[in-house]
């Protein structure tokens, strides 16, 4: 019995190996089996993930932390913390100092740095480089300083301490600049930091590294930054302990320890340290020998009325009385005081106030500072209780359960307060649903009973949080607007593999589509297509698996950044073996790259053939863009002339030799002699010419040869103009490695087989055998969708337990290039692709539309048929339905 079998729609993402048997439902046909690196879209399609562009490494090669920092609408950070220190990122890149001038670097083993004497540098900093002539291998590079001498410093790894050998380096010439990698420490003030800017005097981030003590992060409008201690009036901890961000921020387990040099026993104990304390401050006292009797007690210090001498302070309790220690046995010696203070265990702000949730002694409680004042002034630091509707909140959740809980996490949304709790989730609001929270109106509900662990996120009105135990993803939804009733939702309902291994991180990424992601303990990053405006955050719900490319690849951490301009910016930390060595950085997701339809360039009826011929130009030029690497680096040609603004004039357009083509600004090198100047297609396809340098006049002058016709002499905007290289440097994060390669959109080697080139890394640089304009290289990865079985009902019944033989597929794609397609995953047939008009010195234009797919297959005993889409090359691809043609038995 001859059939067919149609997948439309992948919306319903990869789906429970436990429902693989209910064909009959209607979920069945709008899912997979399997979905690798591609991501399900709330319109039906499934689409190749972009790669991961490499930002940074992280400090020292650390595990971090990432936090999204939004001032306002158009300004957003992302902060990275590591132990006792935060890194400020902006516009996908470190915020550096401002740039000290490198007057040498001597090639030797280890390398050797010199500045001028005026350069604010010292031993231990980390550093870029950037704008060195003539030792590319060393520009953009993250180093570290070493062994000063004077204003010479040695370079060395920041993560393995290994010295940086630059004998095989290409000789220093001249100019290059010393970044300095922005670090707050503690304590640290900054005056230096031109990338950041505040819209208003006095605006604060709260910040907190490790257990140490809490700092805010001021600045002005001039662009100064000063990192304070965080301190609160009418504190209802009664210490001045650690605060966190809006997302908690990990602590280390790392303490503070100051030393006990003496212990005086008397009416009036008095204690000498040899290292910092903080008056006031709650603290634990251990491990001191001969005073046994002090020994896990709870003390503050505080400076008396008579000064002793040293750094000796009064002995008190908790309370503030004084310690009477005359009874107690001499002291010996040692002893260590560790701060001890009721550490907030979630924060968050709403409705104007700054909320404390939950502490190592009121796990249960709440603390909302003061809302703002008359002006609009927040008043964050001040928790004065009162009566008054604009003074301080405190209130205890009452849990179902009767049990005292632990707060997890807290967030406020346009609708309430929500605060998830060891034992459930918590609605909160003022007296009525629509009223603020007052001291005197507070509406706690306690709206599901599953546990929530210490990590959630929201996306608009919507809320997503990890239960306890990290076994599933939950999300809050509203069961009766009227009736402000809510319930949790399992996520993982029909999906519960994906919590096989524990699932520890959750963000939510606006944009089209909306994404929930969420970390693995393995390494690996899932996500979630959601569509929330169909009826809840379950009306579409499609999960996805991505594993990133690498050695031992894993992603740590992920996080998301919003923009004004575009949709919210996936960033992760990832974690490789690189060349022998455990390597840690942040990445951020590649931008999808739109592409036109050919009826966009319709002229009239009588111009099909130039408006395909300005179609393909366009295609050309944008197929540039695309990223389907990770821990991609990226060259492009065009940067040079983009930075200086210049313009590009050849002489003549000709083919030919001794060509001059002069640039309106300094932009040629020496070491340009062999490049060759590119003119692509403008946007609109119009356009083109290569040359290749064969002198140098000066910075703006050198002569060409032509090898292909430029459409004119006049000025070339910049931009539209590249150096073609062959040489590609900086991809000393992906040293030793074997690596994929895309020059203008072509597939160069695709890291992986032997059906290209083999592309190694070594001293940050590759060859390649032509000249390329932008290249992209980084570590191959590979994606597939698996169909379920394939169901068409023979003539006695449903056909999923029977023999059958594919004898055709039809595949809608949009933008793809290079699919495989088969039955079986590991031996797939190639789609073929490139059309007979396209030029054969570009690559293959994206392809949209439906192929007829010839398939050699077998009938067999194995009566599961699913159908495999693969994407094993750095290219794009858009699955839109599989129509497949087939036969059954009855047998």
């Amino acid at each position: 019995m001859d059939g067919n079998a149609i997948v439309v729609n992948f919306a319903g993402g990869e789906t429970s190996p436990k429902s693989r048997g209910r064909f009959d439902l209607p979920w069945y046909a709008a899912s997979a089996k399997k979905i690798l690196n591609f991501i399900p879209e709330v319109q039906g399609p499934a689409r190749f993930r972009p790669g991961f562009k490499h930002v940074r490494q992280t400090r020292g090669g650390q595990v971090a932390r990432m936090v999204p920092y939004q001032l306002n609408n158009s300004q957003a950070y992302m902060i990275e913390f590591t132990h006792l220190f935060m890194r400020v990122y902006k516009n996908g890149d470190l915020v550096t100092s401002n740039p000290s001038a490198v007057t040498g670097i001597t090639k030797a083993s280890p390398a050797v740095l010199t500045v001028a004497a005026a350069a604010n540098l010292n031993n231990g900093d980390e550093i870029i480089l950037t704008g060195v002539v003539g030792m590319p291998e060393i520009n953009n590079r993250q180093v570290k300083l070493a062994a000063k001498a004077g204003s010479t410093f040695q370079l060395v790894d920041p993560t393995t301490g290994a010295s940086i050998d630059s004998t095989t380096f290409g000789a220093w010439t001249s100019g290059g600049a010393v970044n300095k990698i922005y670090e707050i420490a503690s304590p640290y003030t900054l005056t230096e930091l031109p990338n950041l800017q505040w819209t208003q005097n006095n605006s604060t981030m709260y910040i907190v590294c490790g257990t140490q003590p809490p700092y805010k992060l001021k600045g002005d409008l001039s662009g100064n930054f000063t990192l304070a201690t965080f301190a609160r009036t009418a504190d209802p901890f009664g210490s001045s302990g650690p605060v966190v961000n809006i997302e908690q921020i990990y602590r280390s387990g790392e303490s503070y320890l100051p030393h006990l040099d003496t212990l005086v026993p008397a009416g009036e104990t008095w204690v000498t340290f040899t290292s910092a304390y903080t008056e006031g401050v709650i603290y634990d006292i251990a491990a001191v020998v001969g005073t046994v009797e002090i020994n896990g007690g709870q003390y503050k210090f505080h400076i008396g009325n008579t000064d002793v001498g040293g750094s000796a302070i009064r002995l008190t309790t908790v309370t503030g009385a004084y310690v009477n220690s005359a009874a107690w046995t001499a002291y010996v010696s040692g002893g260590t005081a560790t701060p001890h203070v009721e550490n907030p265990l979630a924060v968050a702000f709403y409705e104007g106030r700054l909320g404390y949730f939950g502490t190592n002694q009121r796990p249960d409680s709440m603390f909302l500072s003061r809302g703002p004042d008359g002006s609009g002034n927040p008043r964050y630091d001040d928790f004065t209780g009162g009566t008054a509707a604009d003074f301080a909140c405190f209130f205890a959740l009452a849990p179902v359960s009767g049990n005292v809980d632990y707060s997890a996490w807290a967030r406020g949304t346009s609708s309430y307060l929500f605060i998830g709790t060891f034992g459930g989730p918590f609605r909160v609001s003022g007296g009525g649903t629509d009223t603020p929270i007052t001291p005197t109106s507070i509406n706690a509900r306690q709206f599901d009973n599953f546990g929530c662990e210490s990590v959630m996120a929201a996306g608009g009105a919507h809320l997503f949080f990890i239960q306890r135990g990290g076994v599933t993803l939950r999300s809050a939804k509203v069961l009766n607007p009227y009736l402000a009733t809510f319930e949790s939702i399992d996520m993982c309902l029909n999906a519960e593999h994906i919590a096989y291994s524990r699932l520890q991180r959750v963000v939510v990424q606006q944009g089209r589509p909306d994404i929930v992601w969420v970390t693995r303990a393995d390494g690996v990053l899932c996500g979630v297509t959601v569509h929330s405006s169909e009826g809840g955050a379950d009306a579409v719900a499609g999960w996805h698996r991505h594993k990133i490319g690498g050695a031992s690849a894993k992603i740590l951490d992920v996080q998301t950044l919003p923009r004004t301009d575009k949709n919210d910016q996936l960033w992760i930390q990832s974690e490789r073996l690189v060349n022998g060595v455990t390597r840690r950085c942040l990445e951020v997701q590649a931008e999808d790259v739109s592409f036109p339809d050919l009826e966009d360039f319709f002229v009239d009826g009588d111009t099909a053939g130039a408006d395909l011929a300005v179609f393909r130009n366009a295609l050309y030029r944008l197929q540039e863009q695309y990223i389907h690497t990770d821990g991609a680096a990226t060259y492009n040609g065009a940067a040079r002339g983009v930075t200086a603004a210049a313009t590009m004039t050849p002489s003549l357009a000709t083919v030919g030799t001794g060509r001059t083509f002069t640039a309106s600004a300094a932009v040629f090198t020496a070491a340009d002699v062999g490049s060759e100047i590119w003119k692509k297609p403008t946007a609109l396809g119009v356009g083109a010419g290569r040359a290749t340098i064969t002198g140098y006049t000066n910075s703006t002058t050198v002569t060409c040869t032509i090898t292909v016709a430029f459409d004119s002499t006049v000025a070339i905007p910049a931009g539209d103009w590249y150096f073609a290289v062959t040489t590609i440097y900086g991809a000393w994060h992906q040293e030793g490695s074997r690596v994929a390669v895309v020059t203008d959109g072509a597939v160069y080697s695709d890291g992986a087989s032997s059906a290209y080139p083999t592309v190694t890394v070594a001293n940050g640089k590759f060859t390649l055998p032509a000249a390329a304009a932008v290249v992209h290289t980084g570590f191959p990865y590979e994606g597939f969708i698996e169909t379920h079985n394939l169901e068409i009902g023979g003539r006695d019944g449903p056909a999923q337990a029977k023999p059958r033989n594919i004898a055709e597929m039809y595949i809608r794609m949009m933008n793809t290039l290079g699919v495989e397609y088969g039955t079986d995953l590991y031996a797939l047939e190639q789609v073929e692709q490139r059309d007979a008009g396209a030029a054969m010195d570009r690559p293959a234009p994206v392809f949209s539309g439906i192929r007829k797919l010839p398939y050699s297959d077998k009938w067999s005993a194995q009566t599961e048929k699913n159908v495999v889409i693969s994407q094993r090359l750095p290219l794009p691809a858009i699955i839109q339905f599989i129509s497949i043609e087939f036969s059954t038995t009855d047998d």
